[in-house]
């Protein structure tokens, strides 16, 4: 169900109010790091506004793909933002170019690489960078340790 929660942009704010200010829970729910069963799933969803179907489906094979890259750059924000800063730089693109790229500040890129400001390198990141490298697949940008099973909807 997280991958839903950030796929439908319903993490944060909507999420805390759907819960009635639960933020732990909230904060478990997007980070999948909690237990539900399907009443759950159905009463949140009417809260969102949405149908259970869209929370608790099984993402297909490429939306698992992109979960998977976000879980593992989400766990390690640092080394991602350092391995991509890597082959952007490798491949001719400078700092402000690659943000504009991703649509991003160039200070809150090196905010990122240095890891003085959270951010998630996320799935969007990596497919626009890796078309303005000619770089594929876009788990290049993942450190080789982070690489194996990119498809788990799990990692």
């Amino acid at each position: 169900m997280a991958y839903h929660l950030h796929r439908l942009q319903l993490t944060g704010k909507p999420l805390r109010e759907a819960l009635q200010g639960k933020a732990y829970l909230a904060t478990a729910l997007s980070q999948g790091r909690a237990s539900i069963d399907m009443d759950f799933i159905s009463s949140l969803a009417t809260s969102l506004n949405i149908t259970a179907e869209e929370l608790s489906r099984t993402p297909d094979e490429v939306e698992a793909r992109e979960w998977g890259f976000y879980r593992k750059s989400a766990l390690n924000q640092k080394d991602v933002w350092q391995r991509a800063h890597q082959l952007w730089t490798e491949n001719g693109l400078s700092l402000r170019q690659a943000s504009a790229i991703i649509g991003m500040k160039p200070p809150n890129v090196a905010n990122a690489i240095n890891g003085v400001q959270p951010a998630v390198f996320d799935w969007q990141h990596a497919e626009q960078l890796a078309k303005a490298i000619n770089l594929s697949p876009p788990e290049s940008f993942l450190p080789p340790a982070l690489k194996e099973d990119p498809g788990s909807p799990h990692r």
